[in-house]
């Protein structure tokens, strides 16, 4: 146990993550628009407990999990309260102290929101949880067993975290946790076994070679795919893909990166995470499909993409197999996508059913412009820090010039978005050097603009929580990992989608059918066409 706070510790007022703005992003728009204010008052009052006794956390599944809980609690509260033992509490502070360097240690002093595996009573605001072999449950009585399957136990620690997100904004959630939510699911089937123990299944092989697998998308999915896989015996080739750095809003929910990574390389992160691993990194610093590395033809890819049209073009290229993992509002999912032309792939995902808005469009709607504004930066790459020229200022075949457009050649498009959301110029001046593609990217699609002004509130986003995320990503390294072991793919559920909403908690069904889309990529005779002969061969095309 730690010690109690010195005296005058319990008058101070609580270091509030740095990354505030983007927490309050993510959950701002999910709990009835609370704004950033008011979400750190109420983080202010309450500090996350986890307790783990030491036969528990001499498991190398349950330490695993133990410090996931860490490393999400780090990234949103800002007291964590450590009930382990010594090596374990020590070791746990130093990764929260690499999140958030403000994050306060001690005894609770408010209300404290309870992550256990020592079994017990769970109540609306002490979770229990539990692993043993590939089920997991929530809200059980009993300790957690050792001996557990990692992905299971790092799934459960996961859903817990979620739990007392659900327990903290109970009264503005449509389901907020305001009892004990118990289930128990076999993580491998998704069959529910709350109410009786699942069949004994396979244990994890002592080593599982993966083959080659690119990673497209090396952001929260991406990272929390690769912390689950770091914890399992397997081998191979892993081709980190991405064209970003890291940026200080990317730390509420990036479960590999601490704040001194601000400015690095997404796929070096990567790297460093599973250096000394049997998986063997190889780093692509750029967009998928730029080069021979990433274009048409890979056999496997992991799809951890932020956007439909990325996962549409990834699709476009053939590749043989891609297993895929997302996060939204609603819920997270996972999919898998080996048979192109007979399942779903994974355009059918996101395939527009109908006509989609322009770039400008798109772009003009997120920021409250007049379209013709951004369509002239986009087209002549003008940053968004500087006025547009004024001999650009002329109307197009479908857009007139308003009345008064004279004023974007005297001010820029980033002091008027300052000025009318009534943003902290220093948190938004930097991004004045940015065309206005990039801008919507880091400013609109990452969150940056969100919530700043009462007007915004409700604004459609996609920042998920980074337990959303942390789920998606283990549930996809479960994915990849069972379909390269016979015994537990015959285990599988035979729907090639599955999701979980984590803010509704409790029983749920995992597994989910759906129908290919009729217009989509799979239903073209060109594209089946180039799949078949890349994959299997003339004979099989002309039989």
């Amino acid at each position: 146990m730690e010690a109690p706070p010195t005296p005058g510790e319990a008058e101070a007022d609580m270091t509030l993550p740095p990354f505030l703005t983007r927490i309050q992003n993510a959950a701002g728009p999910l709990v009835g628009g609370l704004g950033e204010s008011e979400l750190g008052d109420r983080l202010r009052d309450c500090a996350l407990l986890l307790e783990i006794d030491a036969d528990t956390a001499a498991d190398p599944a349950q330490r695993a999990a133990f410090l996931l809980a860490t490393n999400l609690g780090a990234r949103f509260y800002p007291r964590l309260s450590l009930d382990a033992p010594d090596e374990l509490a020590e070791t746990a502070a130093a990764l929260a102290r690499t999140i958030n360097a403000g994050c306060e240690f001690g005894p609770p002093r408010g209300r404290a929101n309870t992550l256990s595996w020592r079994g017990g009573e769970p109540t609306a605001t002490r979770v229990t949880v539990s692993a043993e072999g590939w089920n997991l449950s929530i809200d059980g009585a009993e300790p957690a067993p050792v001996g557990a399957n990692p992905l299971a136990a790092m799934a459960a620690a996961t859903l817990g975290i979620g739990e007392l997100f659900r327990a903290l904004f109970a009264d503005l959630l449509p389901h907020g946790r305001r009892e004990p939510s118990p289930f128990a699911i076999d993580l491998l089937t998704l069959a529910d076994v709350s109410s009786a123990p699942g069949v004994p299944e396979p244990a994890l092989p002592d080593s599982v070679d993966l083959g080659t697998v690119h990673l497209a998308g090396c952001g929260a999915i991406g990272q929390a795919f690769v912390a689950a896989l770091r914890e399992l015996p397997v081998t191979g080739t892993l081709v980190a893909v991405d064209h970003d750095d890291l940026d200080e809003g990317n730390l509420q929910r990036y479960v590999l990166s601490a704040s001194a990574d601000v400015n690095t390389a997404k796929p070096a992160l990567i790297a460093r995470a599973l250096a000394g691993h049997g998986l063997t990194v190889e780093q692509v610093e750029g967009r998928w499909g730029e080069d021979e590395r990433t274009g048409p033809g890979q056999q496997t890819v992991v799809s951890a993409l932020d956007s439909k049209q990325g996962r549409i073009e990834l699709q476009a290229g053939l590749p043989k197999e891609i297993f895929n993992a997302w996060t939204q509002p609603e819920d997270i999912g996972v999919s898998r996508h080996q048979a192109f032309g007979s399942d779903p792939c994974l355009a059918c995902l996101g395939w527009p059913k109908h006509a989609r808005p322009s770039e400008s469009q798109m772009i003009a709607a997120a920021l409250g412009e007049h379209e013709l504004r951004v369509l002239l930066y986009l087209g002549h790459d003008t940053p968004v820090g500087q006025p547009l020229a004024p001999a650009l200022l002329q109307p197009t075949g479908r857009l007139a010039l308003p009345g008064d457009a004279a004023a974007w050649a005297q001010r820029s498009l980033l002091t008027d978005l300052i000025e009318r959301y009534q943003l902290p110029p220093g948190q938004f001046e930097h991004l004045g050097a940015l065309p206005v593609r990039a801008l919507y990217r880091d400013a609109v699609c990452a969150g940056m603009l969100i919530e700043h002004a009462e007007d915004r509130r409700g604004a459609d986003v996609s920042v998920p929580l980074a337990h959303q995320s942390a789920l998606a990503g283990i549930l996809l390294a479960t994915w990849l990992l069972v379909d390269r072991v016979p015994e537990l793919r015959a285990l599988r559920p035979s729907a090639t989608q599955a999701r979980y909403d984590v803010l509704r908690g409790g029983v749920q069904v995992w597994p989910r059918s759906r129908s290919r889309e009729e217009r989509c990529l799979c239903s073209d005779s060109d594209f089946l066409d180039g799949y078949q002969r890349r994959w299997r061969g003339p004979a099989d095309v002309a039989g």
